[in-house]
């Protein structure tokens, strides 16, 4: 077929040179052969890299520079250090658990029945803040923002309503209100309400990331020659005739 194209297409097809004939090596015969069935004069048995790397670990201690065997002890210590700190960390968590109860909090006030609690709030809130957001609701009785050590807000907060239908009513209209920018997070307070709740640093509570995971995206039907004006529903719609 090539025959039949143009001059310029038939010297794609044309065949390269033949590659050019080179003697084996003098010292065997038989490249291909294995190393047992070489020539034992000639050519030099395959061997390991064990007895290499041995001597040079050997002048490597000896100019004392480190080896594998050292980074490897150093490996285990860090794994070993981790396991210490998990140890530590769930024993240091069994004690709070233990010591926690949040109905005899002194920092607590007010009827846990009309408190909000509210989370992800950013760090620059205020508790002036927090009220002007949320007496729209009604009567405010304490706003109680939840600070460490030396006075930095930990990022939740209190709100107690003088009436639990106000604090019912924040509760369902406040969820993810803007505040500084950063969305929130409402609940009632759970901790003297609900038995066996935990707070966040316990391994419970709801904050954490905002964000809610991405549903997956469900592929169209397969409609083969059916009209582009047909719909989801009516291609899946049962027939009736």
């Amino acid at each position: 077929m090539t025959h039949m194209l143009p001059p310029n297409l038939q010297r794609l097809f044309t065949p390269r040179p033949p590659v050019d004939y080179v003697t084996p090596l003098h010292y065997d015969k038989n490249p291909m052969a294995k190393p047992e069935n070489a020539n034992p004069k000639k050519a030099r048995k395959l061997t390991g890299v064990s007895e290499v790397l041995e001597r040079v670990k050997q002048e490597a201690a000896d100019r004392g520079e480190a080896t594998d065997a050292d980074a490897d002890m150093k490996f285990s210590l860090t794994e070993q250090t981790k396991r210490e700190i998990r140890r530590e960390e769930k024993k240091k968590q069994v004690e709070e658990e233990k010591k926690h109860n949040p109905k005899e909090d002194a920092h607590t006030t007010g009827d846990p029945f009309k408190t909000l609690f509210i989370g992800r709030l950013s760090y620059e809130v205020a508790e002036d803040d927090l009220r002007k957001e949320f007496d729209r609701y009604g009567p405010i009785e304490v706003v109680r923002l939840v600070t460490d050590q030396e006075g930095k807000s930990r990022g939740y907060a209190f709100i107690v309503y003088e009436r639990e239908k106000d604090m019912r009513a924040a509760y369902k209209s406040a969820e993810g209100m803007k505040l500084r920018g950063r969305r929130i997070l409402v609940d009632v307070e759970r901790g003297r309400t609900v038995t066996g709740w935990k707070p966040m640093r316990l391994g419970g509570g709801l904050g954490g990331s905002a964000r809610k995971p991405k549903k997956p995206v469900e592929p169209e039907p397969f409609m083969g020659g059916a009209s582009i004006i047909m719909t989801r529903d009516s291609f899946w719609r049962p027939c009736t005739d």
